[in-house]
């Protein structure tokens, strides 16, 4: 059967437009206080029942996991199946937005929104490649399940909770990366650096009340604030003019609320994967509050900060680690929090090349933490995952890539955690073509309308054909 994947997607544009921003305008960001049957907050809870919901509309066998997460399934001749692993969890909207981030915006070809590229945009590309599927009435080897999670930007429990009730697909591919196709992630490390307090010393000329800054350890950080009460006039005077001078070329303002004088700094946030593409605001913020007179053990946490995480290249932890295949070891300081009364926290997210263990950077972070008087508290890992990219079923996702856009269907690496490896079979397949920004954890996150068309007809294909082929070993 000879099958035009572009024309039936195009067919599908509108409906693409409709369902993106309707999902986009469900604020699904992790709260800590669950609902019934939303272990994840109410919002994440009807992003899911929404996706759901379609599926039942559309004729899909349709499962709720207990709200961790749940699957649309399209039934083929054996139970066995192959699946698309998508989330419908977004990290927080952050600041610096054009348009809405959780509004309804499409225009100049583009669909705007937290969660337009990650993942939501491509989540729907999905549901309508298996809509094609379904409506071309095509004879399947095996049933295709489209799997929704909803904990993928935090500490994945929904995968953990979906796989203790449900078989595992066959092989399987996640849209939740780059194309043509990644087949190596490197592993990932989140934890907090803690600094115990110390007595306030009351000769001092200024008292740093808290500094805060960060939403996720998985972004960088983009805004970042301290308040501060000055003991002498003359030193007061000069920390604002030197904030000015410091912020005369960044984004900064001050606010005064009667003694108490607080710092505000504007950064640039990025994917925590990628810490070189985004500008920390919680570092800009420390560089600046060491030039002023603190105490001992502020100057030190201020110090660690900036010296430690500034680079984003774990040269400051003494690991500047790389390999040839999946590239260099980057650390991104996500959340960083300081009292007088509290101590110090400094919260991080390293990911470190395939070919390094944990056991070897552990090694090393606990030594750097010790250097700083700190204590480390481990709070997820995610082992390296790797699969063969000669494998039969990852060549033909190479070769429906290569056919539809005419490039090379080549198997990358990336630092970035997707879905590939809660999987002994998956990888990374789109949806983010060659060449284009990723504005993914950025504010005015969007994607090209005309990608999402073509990673439809691209999933469509590579679905259905993951369906019926021989074999997949």
């Amino acid at each position: 059967m000879n099958i035009d994947w572009q024309a039936e997607a195009e067919a599908k544009t509108q409906e693409l437009i409709e369902k993106t921003t309707h999902l986009i305008a469900i604020p699904s960001v992790y709260r800590e206080a669950p609902g019934e049957n939303a272990p994840f907050g109410n919002e994440i809870k009807d992003a899911l029942e929404q996706v759901l919901t379609w599926g039942e509309e559309r004729g899909f066998t349709v499962r709720n996991v207990d709200g961790y997460a749940g699957h649309l399934e399209l039934e083929g001749i054996s139970s066995d199946c192959v699946g698309i692993l998508c989330h419908l969890d977004v990290v927080p909207a952050g600041t610096g937005w054009t348009y809405s981030p959780f509004g309804k915006s499409a225009e100049d070809g583009k669909i705007y929104g937290r969660g337009a590229l990650d993942d939501k945009g491509p989540a729907i590309a999905s549901f309508l490649a298996l809509s094609i599927i379904k409506e071309l009435k095509l004879p399947l080897k095996r049933s295709i399940r489209l799997i929704l999670g909803t904990d993928e930007e935090r500490n994945w429990g929904c995968m953990a909770h979906y796989f203790a009730n449900e078989r595992e697909p066959l092989a399987a591919f996640t849209p939740d990366a780059n194309f043509p196709l990644i087949t190596s992630e490197k592993g990932i490390i989140d934890g907090f650096i803690s600094f115990s307090p110390l007595p306030p010393v009351p000769t001092a000329e200024l008292t740093l009340h808290h500094i805060q800054s960060g939403e996720a350890l998985n972004m960088v950080a983009a805004e970042a604030k301290a308040a501060c009460t000055f003991s002498s006039k003359k030193t007061k005077e000069k920390a604002l003019l030197l904030f000015e001078q410091r912020f005369a070329q960044e984004k900064g303002h001050i606010d005064m609320n009667g003694e108490v004088v607080t710092f505000h700094v504007e950064g640039v946030s990025a994917h925590g994967s990628i810490p070189s593409k985004g500008k920390n605001a919680a570092v800009l913020l420390c560089s600046f509050l060491r030039e002023l007179p603190l105490s001992l053990a502020e100057q030190r946490f201020c110090e660690t900060v900036e010296e430690g995480f500034g680079p984003g290249d774990g040269s400051g932890l003494g690991l500047q680690l790389t390999d040839e295949f999946s590239g260099g070891l980057t650390v991104n300081l996500g959340r960083i929090s300081y009292s007088e009364a509290e101590g110090g926290d400094i919260g991080i997210n390293i990911r470190y090349p395939v070919s390094f263990s944990k056991q070897e950077i552990m090694r090393q972070l606990l030594k750097a933490v010790a250097d700083f008087n700190g204590t480390w508290k481990e709070y997820d890992h995610l082992a390296p995952h790797y699969v063969k990219a000669e494998t039969k079923w990852v060549q033909t996702l190479s070769e429906v890539y290569e056919r539809q856009t005419g490039e090379k269907g080549e198997a990358l690496s990336t630092g970035g955690g997707t879905y590939a490896r809660a999987l002994e079979k998956g990888v990374a397949f789109g949806p983010l073509l060659p060449g284009r920004e990723s504005r993914a954890h950025q504010s005015d996150e969007y994607m090209e309308i005309a990608d999402l068309v073509k990673c439809t007809a691209i999933y469509a294909e590579a679905i259905y054909r993951l369906a019926v082929q021989q074999t997949l070993e």
